[in-house]
């Protein structure tokens, strides 16, 4: 018997997955602007968050070829150097 090829992620994953991202994005942001010392401006940091956002889905897309159970950490860590 064959076996069928897995199905496309639900948007709701998907969602997640960019959720996620953004989330590293942010983080990474705050924590730069932290050890500076300087005030974050809320502008930059919602850029950040749409690159983060990006970048994390593109690379939970990624893994989902290689290790479909790792998705959601990709995202985050996608997320987390996005920017960079």
């Amino acid at each position: 018997m064959e076996s069928l090829p897995p199905l496309p992620p639900s948007n709701l994953t998907q969602f997640t997955w960019v959720g996620l991202a953004m989330a590293g994005g942010v983080v990474r942001y705050l924590d730069a602007y932290l050890k500076g010392g300087a005030v974050p401006k809320i502008g930059i940091g919602v850029a950040n968050a749409c690159v983060s956002g990006f970048c994390g889905f593109m690379m939970a897309s990624i893994m989902l070829k290689f290790q479909p159970d790792w998705a959601f950490v990709s995202a985050g860590v996608g997320g987390y150097i996005g920017t960079q």
